[in-house]
């Protein structure tokens, strides 16, 4: 694989879906865990010191209509 196909894959797992994009959009910077049963969540570091779980950072934001 080439470099640049390489480069999509990861920025695409980075932000792959709504929550992601929306974290980074905000000026927040994502970080996967991984727990103990191999269930991993994506966790949003805010400019302001916070910590959110990214769906419930997005639902927040985006109420359902």
């Amino acid at each position: 694989m080439c470099a640049a196909g390489r480069r999509h894959r990861r920025e695409a797992g980075r932000h792959g879906h709504p929550a992601s994009k929306y974290c980074g959009d905000i000026g927040g910077r994502l970080e996967i865990r991984t727990g103990a049963d191999g269930g991993q969540t994506g966790m949003c570091h805010l400019p302001d010191n916070r910590v959110m779980e990214e769906w419930a950072l997005f639902r927040s934001a985006h109420p359902p209509s």
